[in-house]
């Protein structure tokens, strides 16, 4: 069997046509050689939702959407959103769908399969969720700065409405130093033959002074000169009457050494002393009989030994 020219080509057209239609659509993520599961999502509103934007788990592409249509009703327009998923994924009870927007724009939905131990039916419906927007977050991040930035411009008024009533203050300070500046000059000119003569005449006592001075700092070093020699004069002095006390201590000291000597006797012979504390001990007991018996020495001429040891013992035989 012969085939035509014009049969090749519509053959070979065909199997170009169909395999560039599959191979986008595989690009898109559309497996013709896997089965796929149909789920619906309801959103309010689904933006720049496309047909094949992918749906992921967990950022890994698991299907993708396969159909959208709009659902009038009496709550409002809702769309319908079909998803493709890949057969072997399990869609467990309490799963949601989340819109998502990247920064480029570009839609997807994010799919969180829920308990796995109670997976759904096919075509059942998923739970759909908005993701809060590029714009939402902004307006939340920006509104505590909005709020800051209202208090930082009451506080920037507040400084102004004081700095205004502080600028009319310095306004008013600059004219009247302005005002003394001016007075000060006209009185400068004013008297200025007087004050040319004065600087004058000190000028002249400045010059007379330093000629003064220069005559005074010899005289002033001739008085340190003396004043030096008179010290030193002092010291020797003081110094000679110290050495002259220091040999007459240390010829004292060697005398008081000398056993010869009244006080080197005194220091180095114990007889003396002896003799000197045997003399303050009848002197103790002579006070003490004192002071027990003032009759012995207190009597109009005192007593006589005699009558002392008479009267002794005429007490000893009252004590018999």
């Amino acid at each position: 069997m012969k085939y035509t020219k014009e049969f090749k080509v519509g053959l070979f057209a065909i199997i170009a046509i169909s395999a560039l239609y599959l191979g986008f659509n595989y690009l898109k993520g559309d497996d013709f050689f896997s089965s796929t599961k149909k789920y619906y999502v309801i959103y309010n509103n689904i933006g720049s939702l496309e047909i094949s934007n992918p749906v992921k788990i967990n950022g890994v592409n698991v299907g993708r959407v396969s159909a959208k249509k709009l659902l009038q009703g009496k709550k409002g327009n809702n769309v319908v959103v079909e998803l493709d998923i890949d057969g072997d994924i399990i869609i467990g009870n309490g799963a949601t769908a989340t819109l998502e927007s990247a920064l480029l724009g570009d839609m997807s939905i994010a799919l969180d399969n829920g308990n796995l131990s109670e997976p759904i039916n096919y075509r059942d419906t998923i739970h759909g969720e908005l993701q809060k927007g590029l714009q939402d977050l902004l307006e939340e991040s920006a509104k505590p700065i909005a709020i800051n930035l209202e208090v930082t411009i009451s506080k920037i008024n507040g400084i102004l409405t004081n700095f205004e009533g502080t600028s009319k203050t310095v306004k008013e300070t600059l004219e009247s130093f302005k005002k003394t500046s001016d007075d000060l000059d006209r009185l400068v000119r004013t008297n200025s033959s007087v004050l040319h003569e004065t600087i004058s005449e000190f000028k002249i006592l400045t010059t007379e002074m330093n000629n003064g001075i220069k005559e005074i700092v010899p005289v002033f070093d001739k008085y340190g000169a003396l004043a030096d020699s008179l010290k030193a004069i002092e010291f020797n002095t003081t110094l000679s009457k110290l050495n002259k006390t220091l040999d007459e201590l240390s010829s004292t000291i060697s005398k008081i050494s000398d056993e010869s000597g009244t006080l080197g006797k005194l220091i180095h012979n114990d007889s003396l002393y002896n003799t000197l504390n045997k003399t303050l001990e009848d002197f103790d007991k002579v006070m003490i009989h004192f002071e027990e018996e003032p009759n012995y020495f207190l009597s109009p001429l005192g007593k006589t030994r005699k009558q002392i040891e008479k009267q002794q013992k005429k007490e000893a035989n009252k004590q018999d």
